[in-house]
């Protein structure tokens, strides 16, 4: 990332310098060398006051292409940054796939940055993450035997998966799922109004649940123990009773 910054900001002063000569002749010999994929007009065009490179990691076509695109204009965004320098500023966070399609754009071909926004996505659509429907939380289900902790946890694995959804729609789904019980009565008969707030009532079941095991876990224990206590017991008395 370091050595793409610091290409770029080689090429932003190189062409810096090749702006100042009045006949445009040394712009367009470098233009030519560098078979760049921008017009004219996008690398001619003078940088904004205190421009500054966007710190943004490294995209490599691991994740949303969308997301990629929206981050990098938002950054852009906040320095008011023209739409042609947007262009040549967002090849500095590419790297890996994205940094070889880039590279394989036919010269003097991107005009703006919407077009080289278009081409990227259409690329890289396939690496996209496809949220799920609201309804998709119906099909979590508490199952005989699994405790309230692993409920919760399964449920919000399975929220992160949907599209963003209202706090209601999260409780009546939730409440579906669980199997009656008493934490299960409880918000029945005193709904939590958020989210938040039903986790944290939850919480405290889980606690009470995870206490409970414990106790029932030392109780086995002790039985296991008094039991093999027994055996020995008995297997002394055969051998004393032995001729």
């Amino acid at each position: 990332m370091e050595n793409e910054l610091h290409n770029m900001r080689k090429e932003v002063d190189e062409l810096k310098s090749a702006m100042k000569d009045k006949g445009g002749q040394n712009s367009d010999g470098m233009i030519q060398r560098t078979d760049s994929p921008f017009t004219t007009e996008v690398l001619n065009r003078p940088l904004p006051p205190k421009f500054h490179l966007p710190q943004l990691e490294s995209y490599d076509n691991s994740k949303d292409p969308l997301d990629r695109i929206k981050s990098f204009k938002t950054l852009m965004l906040l320095q008011m940054t023209p739409d042609k320098m947007m262009s040549r500023a967002f090849p500095t966070t590419l790297k890996g796939a994205a940094k070889g399609w880039f590279s394989k754009i036919p010269p003097g071909t991107i005009v703006d940055f919407e077009q080289l926004s278009k081409g990227f996505v259409h690329h890289f659509i396939g690496g996209q993450r496809h949220k799920k429907p609201t309804g998709h939380l119906l099909n979590v289900q508490q199952a005989e035997g699994e405790s309230l902790r692993q409920y919760v946890t399964q449920f919000n694995k399975e929220l992160l998966q949907v599209d963003e959804v209202e706090d209601q729609v999260i409780l009546t789904t939730f409440q579906a799922g669980l199997l009656p019980g008493d934490f299960f009565f409880s918000i029945t008969k005193s709904p939590p109004k958020t989210v938040a707030k039903l986790l944290h009532k939850a919480q405290k079941y889980m606690n009470a649940e995870d206490t409970v095991v414990v106790k029932e876990m030392k109780g086995k224990r002790k039985r296991d123990e008094g039991t093999n206590s027994n055996r020995e017991k008995k297997k002394e008395t055969r051998r004393a009773d032995r001729p």
